[in-house]
């Protein structure tokens, strides 16, 4: 005993030394693909998290007189795809997997295990909208474990009861793996920040107190914001981008012009436009503190930093060119700087954002349009998009021309639809009106 004793040492320390190995390859890999997560220590964090909280339960399965194959090594990587992304999920699953066999004794066959259903768990998540999706991609892990241990099983020649017997320890290890995301996802999103599809389901809910408040105070704004999530939604799909996390931006983007919401055109009646008694740069100062006001709102009610990102970023520091020209006009200095008339800022910084401000330009400009032909729209649609990109907006977004273009596509196909042609019916005379009650009457 005291010999086994001595010799387990070593083997702890070589663990060890293995799994810092294993993590530093994978902040090596982050440091080289993925230098902006890299240099976000939450990340790190969360990653080193997992992997301390999977070791654990492995060991724990180790010791206990149950199947090694009810280690749920797909909790780990289910949780990064989620959270981070696929890729990242890849690379850290393989490492995992090489150290739960190492401290399993070696076992060829359970690394295979692992790492397959890892790689099943990282497939089902990539489009998980809501918690029964997460119980769909258990069972698909448990079953990839089955069939990955069947194959093994075969090889070594053992007993199809033997078989049935461990492949049933690997679904359960599966449905395991599920029910620990279930489990640890809400509590890793609250600590590390971090904002999930599912998360952002629940933003996406119009009864959320913001919206049903922008609802109830500039209903204008809150049907202009419905319209730009359509757009951003459908532009996002053409281009494999986050159609969800567009939509949820695009619904609170505006929710700043709660404070005034009489000074914004889409929330006015007819005849009554308070900006008509104010300045060039007093109206100017109103527009510009909805995006400051908006992002007050947001931190308030403790909406996601992405969210808040929409609401900086959707004008960018574009001119409110109505405002500058009313300036020149009224003004008796030879010059008028269009700083004073600029939103704050920063430009889009991510394809989502960018898709959000170009939704929003094309969605209130397309207000001014009386039953257009599809020409007119199309023109329309690919001039505000060529302003945008002209005046250096899209400069700090990662979209690509051709992006630019299936975005033009998607815009135009929704706003065909919206304005397209409707029949006139026609009002029925009075006359006409008892002949056909007569004619009904006769009928029966």
């Amino acid at each position: 005993q005291e010999e086994r004793q001595v010799g387990k040492i070593p083997f702890f320390i070589g663990v060890v030394f293995l799994t810092a190995i294993c993590l530093g390859l994978a902040i090596f890999y982050l440091k080289m693909f993925h230098n902006q997560l890299y240099h976000s220590p939450k990340y790190l964090i969360f990653i080193g998290s997992l992997t301390i909280i999977i070791l654990l339960l492995s060991k724990a399965v180790l010791i206990l007189p149950v199947s090694i194959y009810l280690i749920p090594a797909g909790f780990m990587a289910m949780m990064i795809a989620i959270m981070i992304n696929s890729q990242i999920a890849l690379v850290v699953a393989a490492f995992v997997s090489i150290l739960i066999a190492v401290m399993a004794g070696g076992k060829l066959e359970l690394f295979s295990c692992c790492l397959i259903g890892s790689l099943t768990g990282i497939y089902m998540v990539q489009e998980v909208r809501r918690r029964f999706h997460l119980l769909r991609a258990g069972l698909f892990v448990g079953l990839a474990n089955f069939v990955s241990i069947m194959s093994f099983s075969l090889i070594n020649n053992l007993g199809y009861e033997l078989i049935l017997k461990e492949g049933m320890w690997g679904i359960t290890g599966g449905f395991m793996s599920a029910f620990l995301v279930m489990s640890f996802l809400p509590i890793f999103e609250h600590i590390f920040k971090i904002t999930t599809d599912i998360s952002l389901l629940e933003l996406c809910d119009l009864n959320h107190p913001i919206l049903k408040k922008l609802l109830l105070e500039a209903p204008g704004t809150y049907h202009h914001s419905l319209v730009v999530g359509n757009l951003a939604e459908a532009a996002c799909e053409s281009i494999n981008a986050n159609s969800l996390l567009a939509r949820v931006g695009s619904y609170f983007h505006d929710i700043g012009k709660m404070e005034k919401p009489e000074y914004f055109v889409e929330n006015q009646t007819k005849g009554r436009n308070p900006q008509e008694k104010l300045t060039a740069s007093m109206s100017s100062l109103i527009l510009a503190n909805h995006v400051r006001k908006g992002a007050e709102m947001a931190r308030q009610h403790n909406l996601p930093k992405e969210i808040e990102a929409f609401i900086y970023q959707h004008h960018g520091t574009s001119l409110m060119k109505y405002f500058y020209q009313k300036a020149l006009e009224n003004s008796t200095e030879e010059q008028v700087s269009e700083n004073e008339f600029r939103y704050p800022g920063p430009r889009p910084q991510s394809r989502e954002t960018a898709i959000v401000m170009l939704a929003d330009a094309v969605e209130a400009a397309s207000r001014t349009l009386k039953d257009p032909p599809p020409s007119r729209i199309n023109g329309l649609v690919e001039q505000l998009i060529d302003e945008r990109f002209k005046s250096g907006e899209l400069d700090d977004s990662p979209l690509t021309l051709h992006d630019l273009h299936k975005i033009s596509e998607a815009f135009e196909k929704i706003l065909n639809g919206v304005f397209h042609g409707r029949i006139e019916y026609p009002t029925i005379k009075p006359k006409e009106q008892s002949k056909q009650k007569s004619k009904s009457q006769n009928s029966k």
